[in-house]
């Protein structure tokens, strides 16, 4: 028995075999060693893969018949570790050791949570940056579920994200939006002409006591202000005006639930369009276009350097819209 133990401690070792040459590494080592694609990523950012006695961290390295291969499995892959995926598709628009900034489409969420685990914009990015899996966060807030991830965008809100890629540009990051350094500007659609050209709400939300997967306003709820400019009004096809939307606060929805409760709600938002739970109150031409919300301008300290400024233009499909009202 205690043969069997010392040998089961050792890390598995074979000789690549003729069917695996050329292919890349994390797929040899997913065959290999019985792992996922994305754990066997992990294994392989961690060090725990050698190729002839030299630890090796390119995950796209083609392997070759013959060599020795050694991967070190006493430490299972962390299943608490958000997993890698290669099929998420969206921009980043810039990248550095520190910072990552993104340009997010519609549709796609942010990171996993209730009911789901993949497909979000944080296994995109573990895919393609899969060291932030692997971040020893000892003493900082960094969640290995959601690496990165200081601020959010709705799945249907479109647009630029900053997000850290290590815990000190996290944590950077983390106190600038507390101290509002960090600028965020939307363009959003909304029905009907708000009269004033400028404005600022301040209304406290919180999660709806009536329905809780909305947010509403409530004299119990957090601090929100939401600042707007008023760039066009249009009359044709019908009543609405084009904002740009500055948030001093980042609660959830908080565009969508501010313009809401002044009556003019994002065009295409359904959820908080609605009249008691119906669409009623929304024309055919509101309901033909998704969430009309895109950050388009994001602004910020570089934990290490200067202030930083990204520009998003309307992705075509907002665009086309509003092109509709003869802009």
């Amino acid at each position: 028995m205690e043969g069997k133990q010392e040998a089961k401690e050792q890390p598995m070792e074979w000789l690549i075999p003729h069917e695996l040459s050329e292919q890349r590494l994390d797929k040899a080592v997913a065959q290999l060693a019985g792992v996922t694609r994305s754990q066997a990523v992990h294994l392989i950012v961690s060090g725990k893969v050698s190729i002839s006695s030299q630890t090796v961290r390119d995950k796209k390295l083609r392997v070759k018949a013959g060599e020795h291969f050694c991967i070190d499995l006493l430490d299972k892959p962390n299943q608490d570790v958000c997993i890698g995926q290669d099929n998420i598709h969206f921009k980043v628009v810039y990248v550095d050791w520190h910072v990552i900034v993104v340009d997010k489409p519609s549709g796609l969420t942010v990171h996993p949570g209730a009911g789901q685990n993949s497909g979000t914009l944080v296994n995109g990015l573990v895919a393609r940056f899969p060291e932030m899996a692997n971040i020893d966060s000892r003493g900082t807030k960094w969640d290995s579920m959601r690496p990165g991830i200081v601020h959010r965008l709705d799945k249907e809100t479109s647009g630029l994200m900053v997000v850290a890629r290590t815990p000190t540009a996290y944590e950077n990051l983390v106190s600038q939006l507390q101290h509002r350094a960090v600028q965020r500007n939307y363009l959003a659609l909304v029905s009907g002409h708000v009269q004033a050209d400028s404005g600022l709400i301040d209304a406290p939300i919180a999660r709806s006591e009536k329905n809780a997967t909305k947010m509403a306003i409530t004299a119990f709820g957090k601090p929100a202000y939401t600042r707007y400019e008023v760039w066009s009004r249009f009359w044709q096809p019908y009543s609405a005006s084009l904002l740009e939307v500055t948030l001093e606060t980042g609660r959830t929805h908080q565009i969508r639930v501010h313009m809401a409760a002044i009556g003019h709600p994002v065009i295409g938002d359904l959820r908080y369009s609605s009249t008691n739970g119906t669409q009623s109150d929304l024309s055919q031409s509101d309901r033909s276009c998704r969430l009309f919300l895109h950050a388009h301008r994001l602004s910020f300290d570089h934990p290490l350097g200067p202030r930083m400024e990204f520009n998003s233009p309307l992705p075509k499909d907002l665009q086309d819209y509003l092109d509709t009202f003869g802009v």
